[in-house]
């Protein structure tokens, strides 16, 4: 293959051929040290640029690939807790208020144990800050109180924690979801989260509200 018709994206040059990578799904080309960060070797198998790699991300959608069935019902956050809540009223048979966490882990454990128990709860998942926002302020969050304004700017606000200056995320130019920006989860009673291994084994910091 000749490189002559092949121009770096980032630097506009096509010299160097040897170290300029091809993407596989829109042929742009980059030089492993145009791209930020730079890469040290070629990568072995395919390859996505940036740009390509932001895309997959913005259009991903969940599927049942995983084993989880897609809900058919969209809630807003309150029509999803009055939901949990009568899941747990009906469940326990008792108010809210005499539920105590020992009976939810208790039960939660005796199901686990039984192959055969058949408990269905739902549970949001990846939930686009950006779009729905989260427990922590931003610029475009209106009617900011003072404890607010206090979080708006803190490096521990995960919506700023990945462009902190010492992270090296912030060297990705691409908004990527779950990445650059936080995804946000809604759970109910019995609903849990999986241990798994993060993207690009990258570390994860989570908040609990």
């Amino acid at each position: 293959m000749k490189f002559a018709n092949f121009i770096c994206k980032s630097c506009a040059r096509g010299d160097d051929d040897s170290c300029l990578l091809i993407c596989d799904i829109c042929d742009n080309c980059y030089h492993t040290y145009c791209l930020i960060p730079a890469l040290v070797e070629i990568p072995r198998g395919q390859w996505r640029c940036p740009k390509c790699v932001a895309q997959l991300y913005h259009t991903a959608t969940p599927s049942d690939a995983y084993g989880f069935e897609q809900s058919g019902r969209e809630y807003t956050l309150g029509e999803f807790g009055e939901m949990s809540d009568e899941f747990k009223r009906n469940y326990f048979k008792k108010p809210l208020s005499e539920i105590l966490p020992e009976d939810v882990e208790q039960e939660f454990w005796r199901i686990l144990s039984l192959p055969e128990a058949s408990v269905k709860v739902e549970y949001g998942a990846d939930l686009q800050t950006g779009d729905l926002g989260s427990g922590f302020p931003t610029t475009r969050t209106k009617n900011l109180n003072e404890n607010d304004k206090k979080y708006l700017n803190s490096p521990w606000n995960l919506n700023n924690f990945a462009c902190h200056y010492k992270s090296v995320l912030r060297y990705i130019n691409a908004d990527i979801s779950g990445m650059k920006i936080p995804w946000a989860y809604v759970g109910m009673c019995f609903s849990c989260f999986c241990w798994h291994v993060e993207d690009h084994w990258s570390y994860s910091i989570n908040y609990l509200h």
